[in-house]
C-alpha cells in the first residue's frame, strides 16, 4: 500500500508510476583454486558493472561486492 492510498481514505489507483518494463544486466564473476581434495579457495566479485536498482529513476546503483571463501576437509 502506497502513501497515496492511504492519505485519500484506499483509493483503487495509484498517483506513483512504479517499476518500468526495462531489464538490466548484472555482471559476476567468480574463481575457485584447488590444490589438493582437501584444501580450496575462492573469490567472487559481484555487481561488476554497477546496475541501478532504483523504482523511480533516482540514480542509485549497487556497490561492487567482494566475497572471499575456502574450506578444507576433515577426514
Amino acid at each position: 500500500m502506497f502513501s497515496d492510498q492511504i492519505i485519500r481514505d484506499g483509493a483503487p489507483f495509484y498517483i506513483e508510476e512504479v517499476g518500468s518494463n526495462s531489464s538490466r544486466l548484472n555482471l559476476s564473476v567468480g574463481l575457485l583454486l584447488t590444490n589438493t581434495e582437501k584444501y580450496w579457495l575462492g573469490v567472487s566479485v559481484d555487481y561488476i558493472n554497477q546496475p541501478e536498482y532504483s523504482f523511480f529513476g533516482t540514480n542509485s546503483f549497487l556497490t561492487i561486492k567482494t566475497s572471499v571463501h575456502g574450506g578444507y576437509s576433515f577426514e
